[in-house]
């Protein structure tokens, strides 16, 4: 009786952090558990190898993007489970320390709203720095001076995914350009070699699925990890290569650091995110080529969707 009581008491005081709204809405007092100590920790770099084997940072332009105080951090591919999340997320791989103003607390990072329904998953994402990815959110980051973290392909780019391909859902994904627009600020490309080779991927169903995607926005995947053992039961495959996160320079609007305020002038504005979504394609295009072959993809080609 005893034991029950203080397991219904450890219950219910987690269930009153479950539905208290924390990572949908930030302030600067409220909305986030981001705990940059634990972000930190040496933990994690030990993790990492352990799961991933090597991992490594690409980056030709360090001194150009120290510079930057604020930024969107768009990252691809999604793969199965976005591990390119705990390599800027954690300081495994030392991207804290060499991007602190982009990092811990100077940075949230977004995730899909059901994410953060899932017990235990969610504490430790919050702790991460992790919030609701709706633009409400975002914009009130933003506001508060912070970089947003965020993978433009989502759920979409995730369902996508095959073994050692590089398919992006991206040609029609514009909302984290407006938002580079509307507060004025570049956007910094990330890409991850070996995102796509942790599981081997089973397309069985995938009209259905694409169908459950484009409807609630969830993405069921059929795949399998090391010793054959099904997702999400199992680790990843450890790959051939190592896993390698490649950083392009930051890309601003035709008006660089100008904010456009869409209701104000929209016409500008709409003008300025289409051509700030071209240059962005673009340099992912060249980010991709210009470290594909020292990757391990040398034949890799990018495929950008729809």
């Amino acid at each position: 009786m005893y034991n029950l009581q203080w397991s219904t008491c450890l219950l219910l005081a987690y269930l009153i952090t479950f539905f208290d709204g924390t990572g949908s809405v930030i302030s600067s007092n409220k909305g986030s558990r981001s705990w940059f100590k634990l972000q930190q920790c040496t933990v994690w770099e030990k993790l990492t190898y352990l799961v991933l084997g090597k991992v490594s940072i690409v980056c030709k332009n360090i001194d150009e993007i120290t510079k930057v105080p604020q930024a969107i951090v768009a990252s691809h591919p999604h793969g199965v489970l976005s591990f390119s999340h705990v390599l800027v997320c954690t300081d495994c791989i030392g991207y804290m320390k060499q991007f602190p103003q982009l990092s811990g607390d100077n940075r949230r990072n977004l995730v899909a709203s059901v994410v953060l329904y899932i017990p235990f998953l969610r504490d430790i994402l919050l702790w991460w720095g992790f919030v609701d990815a709706g633009r409400k959110t975002a914009i009130t980051v933003l506001e508060e001076g912070k970089s947003i973290f965020v993978i433009p392909g989502g759920e979409k780019e995730q369902l996508l995914t095959k073994l050692d391909e590089h398919v992006l859902w991206i040609t029609n994904r514009k909302g984290f350009c407006r938002l580079a627009v509307q507060f004025g600020i570049p956007i910094i490309p990330h890409y991850t070699f070996g995102e796509t080779g942790m599981y081997d991927i089973s397309g069985a169903f995938f009209n259905i699925r694409w169908w459950i995607c484009d409807k609630l926005h969830i993405a069921i995947l059929f795949a399998r990890g090391r010793w054959y053992l099904p997702f999400p039961f199992c680790l990843p495959h450890r790959l051939p290569n190592s896993m390698n996160l490649c950083i392009g320079s930051p890309i601003y609007s035709p008006y660089k650091n100008e904010k456009i305020d869409p209701k104000i002038n929209k016409e500008k504005f709409n003008n300025a995110v289409n051509q700030l979504h071209g240059k962005y394609l673009d340099a992912l295009c060249k980010l991709f080529n210009e470290n594909k072959a020292q990757c391990g993809y040398p034949n890799g080609k990018l495929v950008l969707l729809p």
